[in-house]
């Protein structure tokens, strides 16, 4: 919480130049890559993905058949790559491994940051860092979104190659962004605001009645596995601690960010920008995802987690409208706009339920005289 609150109090250094905006960012990054990279035994699934990293050979028995902790479903190739590389290259040490991916994910939230909110791009970073630990403690599915965050500008500029490259990249890190590839094609998705408000509306409903339909799945698809277990997970009354219970608060606050979206397109007159357009469909995809997959089955929920770049595009681009308007209004409903998602980025990273388990107390590798 105490940084979630400090990267935010570094916001008022938009107000300065370009070069000291810069350096705030800078300082961050150092900051996020130690902090994340140096952690032990801390974050999701450590004893897991310490197993994957010390598992790690230079050969393509081990990058391309290591077997999952199921036992039967092998663990996506590139991770295993990218752990096998990194002790051949660097040294054999998971700490060195988290270090070095933390690094790259910086990297990227900064260039994502000056490429689309070059004017205010510590209002873009503040966004990105402040949706909690998993921007900067991740595991496989978490670092393949990083990579996606490459294929937005391909996204903006029309180059399909290169958009399906870095998603097929990142898809042999973990396969649930390859249902990110439909968000290419959403330019030319100019829905009206009926049909945002009455696709959500169905997806309240939805959420009501998909128990029963997903135990039915189960009997008919049998055992598979991994995918049956989680759907079984899912239909579990008993979600217990790790369940995200339902919260009609949350879709009220899904719901009250559309209207705030579709109003400025509207007054924005965006209801033709495919950019734009574009945008709203990847945010519409994250809050119905979040809203009919809620109660214990969070993993279903991740084949949203490759479009929130695209909901903080769109926040930056409704904030950034809003301050180049010059009218007293405009500025006071941006802050407050800002303000408020912050709010609740530290609201639900403070009660995320794994935070007791995973993330806190936080350890670092002189905890345990690694080095």
């Amino acid at each position: 919480m105490i940084i979630d609150i400090l990267l935010l109090v570094s916001c008022i250094f938009e107000l300065s130049t370009k070069k000291i905006k810069q350096k705030i960012i800078f300082i961050w990054m150092i900051f996020f890559t130690l902090f994340g990279g140096l952690r032990w035994e801390i974050g999701g699934d450590w004893a897991i993905y310490k197993g994957y990293f010390d598992a790690a050979q230079w050969n393509l028995e081990s990058i391309l058949s290591y077997k999952r902790w199921e036992g039967d479903i092998s663990i996506e190739p590139g991770y295993m790559f990218l752990s096998a590389l990194v002790k051949m290259v660097f040294i054999d040490e998971y700490w060195c491994f988290n270090l070095l991916m933390g690094f790259f994910a910086q990297y990227t939230y900064y260039r994502f940051s000056m490429e689309f909110s070059p004017r205010r791009p510590l209002l873009m970073y503040a966004l990105i860092l402040g949706t909690g630990m998993y921007s900067y403690m991740f595991v496989r599915s978490g670092l393949s979104v990083v990579v996606c965050y490459w294929a937005y500008r391909y996204i903006r500029d029309r180059k399909m190659m290169r958009f399906l490259l870095v998603v097929i990249v990142a898809g042999f890190i973990h396969r649930q962004v390859l249902l990110f590839i439909p968000l290419y094609w959403a330019v030319k998705w100019h829905f009206r605001w009926k049909v945002y408000v009455i696709g959500y509306l169905c997806c309240c409903v939805a959420y009501m009645l998909l128990k029963d339909y997903i135990t039915l799945l189960i009997f008919a698809l049998g055992d598979l596995g991994d995918m049956t277990e989680k759907l079984q997970w899912y239909t579990d009354e008993d979600v217990g601690k790790l369940g995200r219970q339902i919260s009609y608060g949350t879709w009220v606050m899904y719901f009250i960010m559309l209207s705030i979206f579709l109003f400025f397109r509207k007054k924005f007159k965006l209801e033709e920008d495919d950019w734009y357009n574009c945008m709203l469909v990847g945010f519409f995809i994250i809050i119905a995802s979040n809203t009919v997959f809620t109660e214990g089955m969070s993993t279903l929920g991740r084949i949203s987690v490759p479009y929130k770049p695209a909901r903080t595009i769109l926040v930056m681009m409704v904030i950034n409208q809003l301050l180049d308007n010059g009218r007293y209004w405009a500025k006071r409903f941006a802050l407050a706009f800002f303000l408020g998602l912050a709010m609740i980025n530290i609201y639900k990273d403070v009660n995320d339920p794994l935070m007791d388990i995973c993330f806190a107390p936080y350890r670092s590798i002189f905890d345990f005289n690694i080095l």
